[in-house]
């Protein structure tokens, strides 16, 4: 009779599935706060692996879990983002064009200031320069950054006040 509840023990523990405990251990990380996996953090599949120590199978099946439960929200092939309560998804440039935008207006970048490099915003924000220039000609169409061609982009200061965040659209891609 102890064999068989044994067994019973050990078949139930074989069909659980191993996801759940990654997946509930990235769920409290998040929940906690902790630095990387705050509310608004981008975070990759990898970075997940080596932090959880999971096999990439393991951690494919915990992602789909928290994407099923509104954890994480998938924002490309391998990048996912912890949601904010009560702020709207955004993609990666329209991200970068918000923290940019906050460093104009809060003073962090001057009017006449050069901007670092596309390469090194790429690399603060985890993304290539290409996703940086669509973030960055979000904000020319407003009139906060101008440039030329082989010159850095620079911050103009704005003739008139900014439009309330939901008032601002992002270009359609093409």
């Amino acid at each position: 009779m102890v064999l068989a509840g044994q067994l019973r023990t050990l078949i139930r523990l074989l069909q659980q599935d191993p996801g759940t405990d990654v997946a509930e251990a990235i769920s409290r990380t998040i929940a906690l706060g902790k630095q990387g996996y705050a509310p608004g953090d981008f975070v990759t599949k990898d970075q997940l692996s080596k932090d959880f120590a999971a096999p990439h199978p393991l951690i494919d099946r915990a992602v789909s879990l928290l994407v099923d439960q509104g954890s994480l929200e998938v924002t490309g092939k391998r990048r996912l983002r912890v949601p904010v309560p009560g702020e709207p998804y955004r993609r990666l440039p329209e991200h970068i064009a918000h923290h940019l935008r906050e460093r104009i207006v809060s003073g962090t970048y001057r009017d006449g200031q050069t901007l670092p490099s596309r390469r090194s915003l790429g690399t603060e924000f985890g993304c290539s320069p290409t996703v940086v220039s669509q973030a960055l000609a979000c904000l020319r169409a407003e009139g906060l950054v101008a440039w030329a061609r082989g010159r850095p982009v620079t911050v103009i200061r704005p003739r008139r006040p900014l439009p309330a965040a939901h008032e601002r659209p992002f270009p359609a891609a093409s």
